[in-house]
Order: structure tokens, then C-alpha cells, then sequence
């Protein structure tokens, strides 16, 4: 079975790619395993998303035996906490409501319901750029369910 290769920007990979260590669209280093427990990446958590005519691999956030966050996951975290800390139309108790939502905006759990209240409820007290900005950040991994429910009106 060939090998599952992530880079720390989360494009995904299935196949040998001629054993690089580097990441064909950005460069960055190739993993194969998780960072923490040195688990291989589980090919079952991996999804396929169609694009056009090639097939693209949405990577997993977490490991799915140490529960540890991948690198990817974690720059999708700290640029949407960058940016809302960054925006001077939200107060302090806005920022750290709308960042408390991020990780459960990203993974489907129990709380996802609660987020995607807060998450409206509070960007719209943040400037239009931020609003734009994370939507952008966003859409790309967050489930079409949550997509649904934030950016339909």
C-alpha cells in the first residue's frame, strides 16, 4: 500500500512521490506520521474531496490514537487567532469568544452548535476584512455542514 504524506501546510498526498522529503506545491517538509506518537496517519481519516477532474485529500487535524494537533491544524488555529487579535473593531471579550470557537468550527463535535452561534453573534462586531478573512481562512476546512450554517444567510 503506498505511503500517506502531509506536509506541515496540510497538502496531502497518497503514493511514493518519489521519496522527496519536501512538498511539491509549497515546499514545506513531508510527514508521514504524527509528530507526537509516531503513529503512521490513518488512511481511513483521510478524505476525498473532488476537484474537477483530480481528487483532492482533505488530511486529518488530530491524530486519531494521541488525540495531538498536526502542524497544519495548528497554523489554520494561530492565523485565525492572529487576525482576530489583530482587528480594532472587537474588545477583548469579543477575541477571546470568537477564538474559543475556531477549534470547534474545525472538527464537528458537541460543541460546533455553540460555536457557530458565537462565531455569528460576534464577527459581526469585528470589521468586514476580518469577517472576509476568516471566512477565506476557513472555508477550505471546516465541514460543508458548518459551511452551511456560517456563510448561508
Amino acid at each position: 500500500m503506498s505511503s500517506i504524506k502531509i506536509c506541515n501546510n496540510g497538502h496531502c498526498f497518497i503514493g511514493d512521490l518519489n521519496d522527496s522529503n519536501n512538498c511539491p506545491q509549497c515546499g514545506e517538509l513531508l510527514n508521514t506520521k504524527c509528530g507526537k506518537c509516531k503513529s503512521e496517519f490513518n488512511r481511513e481519516f483521510i478524505q476525498d474531496i473532488p476537484t474537477g477532474n483530480s481528487i483532492n485529500y482533505r488530511p486529518p487535524y488530530y491524530c486519531d490514537k494521541c488525540g495531538e494537533s498536526f502542524p497544519w491544524t495548528n497554523k489554520i488555529i494561530d492565523s485565525a487567532y492572529k487576525l482576530i487579535m489583530d482587528d480594532e473593531e472587537l474588545d477583548n471579550d469579543s477575541k477571546e469568544l470568537l477564538k474559543s470557537t475556531i477549534p470547534n468550527l474545525i472538527v464537528e463535535k458537541q460543541e460546533t452548535s455553540v460555536a457557530v452561534s458565537n462565531y455569528k453573534k460576534t464577527i459581526k462586531k469585528g470589521s468586514v476584512l476580518l469577517g472576509n478573512l476568516l471566512q477565506q481562512l476557513l472555508v477550505s476546512v471546516i465541514s460543508e455542514n458548518v459551511k452551511k450554517l456560517l456563510f448561508n444567510n
